[in-house]
């Protein structure tokens, strides 16, 4: 019997182990501390609380899952903020505008898809008596401490099930700036997006600027109360979220921790390969505190326009960050761009004089950036462009082309059968069968000879690796 309890880690409450019971007048209180994780696997009996609160602490926020088999008089989210920052949040429960309580003034705001398709920016205050379960909002307040939700008993659905949340279409002009709707994490717990069915990319929040991931290419678990973008295609209606079965994406802090870990030795065992259609580059721009991503896609199936099933459109921060994205003929700006293979133009925004370094952080195939301003074309594969500029926007001073002395990774694994792809920490092989696998540092040296399937650890730089007469570029971070 308890009054009260906290969890530090995960806790898993059971049929064998029980309910953790009241005094047998009221309900124990609880706290789940940020990283924490609830989870309630009893079919018999349901745990029953007074006043739960479920903390959260920058990337660290407590998880419950459960499945119709948990009752709560009032659920707190104890959220930890910093002053005169963006948050992006979507609450799993309806929350009362009088049930809020913030450290010092704030504004929740919501997004309008009609003004984004208009070419407006789509914010709109909030004004209103609910935040709405499923929606989402963001939010900005004078001081720091903790944001504090209460949603009472009647506005709970604890019932693992799938959770779609339903998309509209905003029709507009402009391609890029149509459909765009902002829902997030229907679940109190972290959501796996690759459970989620969907295919298109999704835009989030990083703190500081948008960043586009797609399912499929990307690793990542939306946080508890985390709202993104998604943009409607004309064949989808919703995104969904299950919660039941073998796609059941929920999972705790620690448990999507071992999942990723699970996933890198899955990868060390030969379950991925390269795509030969699609080659990867992931670039970031950076002036040594912030950093921004963008991504471009060679892929011969598509178009050199934006495409909703694959394209990402690029989110402007109005932080004073700097930011980097592709463009187009008709300067749309993309956060990722799936393109037939060419030269690609980079933009970019500096939000004060001085350096800013491009990095690739992935290249499937090899690329050079040329400087038009300095003249000058380096090879992405050897190392970072460091650079100095002025304050502003910058659309016409980089152009990313092929390098042509490296061939990309899929043309490597079409001819010789051998994938090759790195990650942190080293380079990992598939396919080697008769096949002379050679490694080379940058500047020539021989470093492993007569390569075998697995993953060979190597430190941090751009090595060239040889498969019989092949030879691409890759880069270890």
């Amino acid at each position: 019997e308890y009054e009260y309890f906290y969890i530090n880690n995960d806790f898993t409450i059971s049929d064998d182990a029980g309910t953790i019971q009241g005094d047998g007048e009221n309900d124990p209180s609880a706290d789940l501390n940020p990283g924490s994780g609830l989870i309630v696997e009893t079919e018999t009996e349901t745990q029953k609380l007074n006043e739960l609160h479920i903390k959260m602490k920058g990337s660290e926020s407590a998880s419950v899952i459960a499945a119709s088999n948990m009752e709560a008089n009032k659920v707190y989210f104890d959220i930890e903020i910093q002053k005169a920052r963006w948050y992006f949040f979507c609450f799993p429960f309806n929350v009362k505008a009088v049930n809020v309580d913030a450290p010092g003034n704030y504004v929740f705001r919501v997004y309008d898809p009609e003004e984004r398709a208009n070419g407006k920016t789509g914010w709109v205050n909030w004004i209103g008596d609910l935040l709405y379960a499923g929606q989402g909002y963001i939010f900005h307040c004078s001081k720091a401490g903790v944001l504090s939700l209460c949603v009472e008993k009647e506005d709970m659905n604890w019932s693992a099930e799938d959770r779609p949340q339903t998309l509209t279409a905003s029709p507009s002009e402009n391609e890029q700036d149509a459909s765009w709707n902002f829902i997030g994490n229907p679940h109190t717990s972290y959501y796996d997006i690759n459970n989620t069915g969907y295919t298109q990319p999704i835009t989030i929040w990083n703190g500081t600027s948008y960043e586009a991931v797609r399912p499929g290419d990307d690793e990542y678990s939306l946080s508890p109360f985390e709202g993104f973008f998604v943009q409607k295609p004309d064949e989808v209606s919703e995104m969904n979220f299950p919660a039941e079965g073998e796609n059941d994406g929920r999972y705790t802090y620690h448990q999507m921790q071992q999942r990723n870990s699970a996933n890198k030795a899955k990868a060390a065992g030969f379950a991925k390969t390269v795509n030969a259609e699609r080659q990867i580059i992931n670039l970031t721009i950076s002036d040594g505190q912030a950093t921004d991503k963008t991504r471009v896609v060679f892929n011969e199936k598509q178009s050199q326009n934006y495409e909703m099933s694959c394209d990402a459109a690029k989110f402007l921060s109005t932080e004073q960050v700097p930011q980097l994205y592709s463009q187009d003929n008709s300067q749309t700006k993309y956060a990722i761009n799936e393109r037939p293979a060419g030269e690609v133009n980079l933009g970019y925004i500096a939000a004060a004089q001085g350096q800013l370094t491009i990095s690739a952080q992935r290249m499937d195939q090899p690329m050079m950036l040329r400087d038009n301003v300095m003249n000058i074309t380096h090879d992405l594969s050897a190392s970072d462009y460091i650079f100095s500029t002025t304050a502003g926007t910058f659309n016409d001073r980089f152009v990313l082309t092929l390098n042509p002395e490296a061939t990309s990774i899929g043309k490597v694994l079409k001819e010789t059968g051998v994938s090759v792809w790195a990650d942190h920490g080293g380079i990992y092989f598939n396919g080697i069968e008769q096949q002379n696998v050679t490694i080379y540092s940058a500047g020539g040296s021989l470093l492993a000879n007569n390569v075998r399937n697995g993953f060979l650890p190597l430190p941090a730089s751009s090595y060239i690796v040889k498969v019989d007469k092949n030879t691409t570029k890759i880069i270890v971070r």
